[in-house]
């Protein structure tokens, strides 16, 4: 299995992310889909490097 390490986002980070991509257009049908699933991924990995997971 491949080992990977957690690398913490700051919650600030993301939500300049989420400016920006109002900022610049990117809220339209598939650019909303792909923006909203890296956001949420960001917030999944923060949450695993809070509880310490290296795996």
């Amino acid at each position: 299995m491949k080992k990977y390490t957690v690398l913490p986002v700051p919650t600030e980070l993301v939500k300049e992310i989420d400016e920006r991509a109002v900022k610049t257009g990117l809220y339209v049908s598939v650019s909303e889909f792909i923006r909203e699933a890296i956001r949420q991924r960001i917030i999944e990995l923060n949450d695993l490097g809070k509880k310490g997971y290296n795996s």
